[in-house]
């Protein structure tokens, strides 16, 4: 091609890439600026969220991509063929004809046709070169629009760097933020921040408090704007607090719908944030199984929530349906469905079915039930959903725990108190026995007073007082072997109790070793008091030193009467010793032996020096009617040896039991043959009608009585053997 027109068709090339970048560079601007502002005011009228500006940021760089690659890269890499420029030109000048598109296309070489004369060609082309030559081309290319766009452009950069200028730290912080820099908040006068959570879930009816802070210029008021779901707009004034005045609350009551709120304060405001409400979960059926111990020997029985009354020492299983799903509990820490035991502090977690998240069940080890604890009042069911929501003030189902009672002993044979028989007598024992369960075991206890049935004594139980009248609660009591101190005036009993001004309470059982006449006496300093039960047997009360003596007074020999001594101790010297004069005119302490602290210390020994007769019940049964043929001749028992005894009841409650209980206990007394045939005519006045009464009673034994019951085998030589 000719070096003139190339020159001319490269010209024109230049300057329509040249005013094609600044086409496109100038919409860039206008775009940016354009942008960047519209996502500014935006921001500080909306506060957008930090992903919604990213995503924002993200497509207009993208737009800004595209009118680079369009309007800049583009035309310098693959600017106007040479053909399509020389149309440019002969469009532009009305007289080129088609000087300039011949000229361009006989330079390709291709595009001649074989035997065309090259002296025409060649002055085809002197003749375009001629004509182009003197011309400027390059107005071929429009600048007037191109101009325009650069100017609009040019004007909002400045008036963009203007605003950025005025605004100082608010346009900087407006544009960070639309850059996406994080961790800058919209710039205003006041900043809002919340301290309730942005997603709050409540359950419905309960109250909720919702607080902001003011950070920079603090309002006097400020204000809560409520949208329901429903789309109801609400608005709330919040005052500032008394002692934190940059702190703003409001308090709703009894939410019962779900809504998204913003707090304003000043010219600032909140993010957006959501309060959902839900209902709380609760119980919508429950299904109960009583599952009683074993000892009963009964099936699991369902019972009604409006009636629970309770065998002591059962198992309940639980069905829950609850009228929500719920969470499962059952690897979590804090709350958890479970069951609670009022009264009690003993919970249980409920396990929550695998294909109905609504239905849940007890378990312990595995085991479907579990126990009911003892003093349990009712029970109540603690559930959480999904939300984590929990219930409140469940309904309370009330448990009356019934005690498995012990079983109800009584006598029927013999039907006196106190029976006077020979050394070798057979004595019948008739008793009935009743449980509201089933009798386990029965035993006939009995204690022989002999020669060597000696009653081990422990002392008496002292009661001390910081004061001299015996007054309030004590404050220290123990069980004291004897009565025989002196602490003279430089000591005390205990050191919670002072040196003067004491006081002491002695209370227990006497045990005489022999019958007869006894009279006490006491060696004190200060004052001592006694009683025999009721009966005063000496008041010497006040400071005083020295030996008072009581009254005479009878007792028999292991037959056990209560007593009392109280001691003063004023000042000085601080001393008692209780002594007796035994029927034999023996002087000696009143020995521990002969001292009993209370009823349990007597039972215990009571059952020290007690045997068994271990009986051989039938099956257990709720009832059992029977006699015991007892030989007394095993016993080696003398005339005058007395046998107290009763008969024993056992259950076979291994729960909360067993449950034990006694019958009354009757006498024995052994005496000559002489001594019992004398007592039984006495009875009975005329020795035919003792005879004829003895066989009917005899007759009627076994009818009356129930059947026989005998000794278990194994328990032979249980029975005291008293020496001959």
């Amino acid at each position: 091609m000719s070096q003139v027109i190339q020159s001319k068709i490269d010209a024109v090339r230049r300057k329509h890439a040249v005013v094609r970048a600044g086409f496109g560079v100038s919409t860039m601007v206008i775009v940016l600026v354009s942008v960047l502002a519209g996502t500014m005011l935006l921001d500080w009228w909306f506060d957008l969220p930090y992903v919604l500006r990213c995503a924002m940021l993200a497509i207009h760089v993208s737009a800004l991509g595209y009118l680079l690659a369009r309007h800049v890269i583009w035309p310098l890499i693959k600017g106007p063929d040479d053909e399509t420029v020389a149309l440019w030109i002969e469009s532009f000048y009305e007289d080129a004809g088609s000087r300039l598109i011949s000229a361009v296309q006989f330079s390709q070489p291709k595009l001649v046709l074989e035997g065309a004369s090259k002296h025409m060609v060649g002055a085809a082309v002197r003749d375009a070169e001629a004509y182009i030559e003197p011309k400027d081309t390059t107005e071929v290319i429009a600048v007037e629009e191109v101009m325009k766009r650069v100017g609009v452009g040019l004007l909002l950069l400045v008036i963009g760097a203007g605003v950025l200028l005025y605004g100082r730290g608010t346009s900087r912080d407006l544009l960070m933020r639309a850059v996406c820099v994080p961790g800058i908040d919209v710039p205003r006068k006041t900043q809002v921040e919340l301290l309730t959570p942005l997603k709050r879930v409540v359950a419905k009816g309960d109250a909720i408090r919702i607080e902001a802070l003011a950070r920079g210029v603090v309002p006097d008021e400020g204000m809560l704007r409520v949208r329901y779901d429903s789309g109801v707009t609400s608005d709330f004034y919040m005052k500032p607090d008394r002692d934190e005045p940059e702190k703003f609350g409001l308090d709703i009551e009894n939410v019962q719908d779900s809504f998204s709120y913003r707090v304003y304060l000043n010219d600032g405001r909140s993010a957006p944030a959501t309060i959902e409400a839900h209902p709380r979960p609760d119980v919508a059926d429950i299904e109960i199984f009583q599952h009683l111990p074993a000892y009963t020997h009964r099936p699991p029985a369902k019972r009604l929530k409006s009636d629970l009354q309770i065998l002591a020492g059962s198992r309940l299983q639980l069905k829950v349906t609850a009228s929500k799903p719920v969470k499962d509990t059952a690897s979590l820490s804090g709350a958890r469905n479970r069951v609670k035991f009022e009264g009690t502090k003993v919970e249980y977690y409920l396990k929550r079915d695998l294909a109905n998240p609504r239905i849940l069940t007890t378990s312990e080890n595995n085991i479907p039930s579990v126990p009911v604890p003892a003093g349990t009042t009712g029970m109540s069911i603690h559930l959480v959903d999904e939300l984590g929501l929990e219930s409140k003030d469940p309904a309370v189902y009330r448990i009356d725990l019934v005690p498995d009672m012990p079983p109800v002993v009584n006598l029927t044979f013999p039907l006196i108190r106190e029976e006077l028989v020979t050394a070798r007598a057979t004595t019948t024992i008739g008793f009935e026995i009743t449980d509201d369960i089933a009798v386990a075991k029965s035993r006939i206890r009995h204690m022989a007073a002999g020669a060597d049935a000696k009653l081990e004594g422990d002392g008496l139980t002292a009661q001390y007082f910081n004061n001299p009248e015996l007054d309030g609660e004590p404050v220290l009591e123990r069980v004291e072997p004897k009565i025989d101190f002196n602490f003279n005036d430089q000591q005390s009993p205990d050191k919670k109790v002072p040196r003067d001004n004491f006081s002491i309470r002695w209370t227990g059982k006497l045990v005489p070793p022999q019958t007869g006449t006894y009279v006490l006496v006491f060696d004190s300093d200060d004052g001592v008091r006694v009683w025999q039960g009721e009966t005063v047997l000496l008041d010497q009360w006040g400071p005083r030193s020295g030996e008072s003596k009581s009254e005479p007074f009878q007792l028999e020999a292991g037959k056990l009467v209560d007593i009392k001594i109280e001691y003063l101790e004023v000042t000085g010297e601080s001393r008692c010793k209780m002594m007796w004069v035994r029927p034999d005119k023996r002087r000696e302490v009143v020995p521990t032996s002969s001292l009993v602290s209370g009823d349990e210390a007597l039972r215990a020994a009571r059952m020290k020096r007690t045997s068994t007769i271990e009986l051989d019940l039938p099956k257990p049964e709720k009832s059992v009617r029977g006699q015991y043929k007892w030989d007394l001749n095993t016993l080696k028992l003398q005339p005058g040896d007395v046998i107290e005894w009763w008969v024993e009841a056992e259950d076979g409650n291994d729960q909360t039991g067993p449950g034990r209980t006694e019958s009354e206990h009757r006498t024995i007394r052994i005496g000559t043959e002489a001594q019992v045939s004398e007592y039984l005519l006495s009875r009975l006045g005329d020795p035919l009608k003792a005879i004829e009464e003895i066989q009917e009673i005899q007759i009627d034994l076994t009818g009356s009585l129930g059947e026989i019951i005998f000794e278990k085998p194994g328990t032979k030589g249980n029975e005291p053997r008293l020496k001959p």
